[in-house]
């Protein structure tokens, strides 16, 4: 899953990356900037409303219903510019939930799989050992229903929060973090642990 998040983040990191560069060849040369790299591992919790899905020639009503533990990956891209960094980050999850089709009274089964793309600000503090962040921004958000072969999409882009912890060891940074955004009629909070690369 880990490699399924970065393939899905290449093309966007491309068109972000060069943005970044043309930010840091403007940045004050006193100013010091720092890369961040790093991939995560989160456990979502979905308090799920009933959400309307999308397919080619009809949509369908949902409210899904999480029967194991939701666990996806993600990719993380940082600038950090003194006490602010700038992020890009994905995620992808899955699940398998209940599903009653429209005029059935009996419950099958669908899956859904979810994709976000994360681009936001974070500022934090920051110690020998130790840092703390609060940030925010945009989060696309894409939920995928499939159901006797058929796909159903909900998509949209809605503001996020997030806070976290880091452990500095030199180079490397272990970070705690989570993340709360409503997603259509979902409500979303993203807990997760990621392994960073500080450059």
């Amino acid at each position: 899953m880990i490699f399924v998040a970065l393939a899905f983040s290449l093309g966007a990191m491309k068109r972000i990356g060069l943005s970044l560069l043309l930010l840091l060849l403007a940045c004050p040369p006193g100013w010091a900037w720092d890369l961040q790299l790093g991939v995560s591992r989160s456990k979502p919790a979905l308090g799920a409303g009933t959400q309307t899905y999308e397919g080619d020639s009809a949509k369908v009503t949902n409210q899904p219903i999480a029967r194991q533990t939701i666990l996806g990956d993600g990719a993380i891209l940082g600038v950090k510019i003194e006490e602010w960094t700038l992020v890009y980050a994905t995620s992808a999850w899955n699940f398998v939930s209940d599903f009653t089709p429209e005029g059935d009274n009996q419950a099958a089964r669908a899956d859904y799989q979810i994709t976000e793309t994360r681009f936001g600000a974070t500022w934090g503090l920051e110690r020998e050992l130790a840092g703390f962040y609060l940030g925010g921004g945009a989060d696309q958000f894409k939920e995928q229903l499939t159901y006797q072969n058929e796909d159903y999409l909900f998509s949209t882009t809605t503001p996020y929060f997030n806070l976290g912890l880091d452990l500095i060891f030199g180079m490397v940074r272990i970070r705690a973090d989570q993340t709360h955004f409503n997603a259509g009629e979902h409500y979303v909070k993203l807990n997760s642990v990621s392994f960073l690369l500080d450059f």
